[in-house]
């Protein structure tokens, strides 16, 4: 195409750049998980919960509790990031 997309048209840069702008603006929501039960979620990655605050009574799935316990630190006392 000569001189670029032409109006409306979507590009797959243009793509990426509001993917990589809405996973930007995604990583600054806090997150607080304090006390809930998820265990029934499918939550297989530990990178998609960075940032989310939990306590002692939130309930991981079995199969994610022991890497989230070990990638998170207490904040302060029973709430861990």
């Amino acid at each position: 195409m000569v001189g670029g997309p032409g109006p409306g048209e979507v590009t797959g840069d243009l793509i990426g750049d509001l993917i990589a702008d809405l996973v930007q603006d995604l990583e600054t929501i806090d997150v607080d998980a304090s006390g809930l039960d998820l265990r029934h979620l499918d939550l297989q990655e530990v990178d998609a919960l960075a940032g989310v605050l939990w306590t002692t009574d939130t309930v991981w799935p079995p199969g994610i509790a022991g890497r989230v316990r070990a990638r998170s630190r207490e904040i302060m006392p029973g709430t861990n990031r």
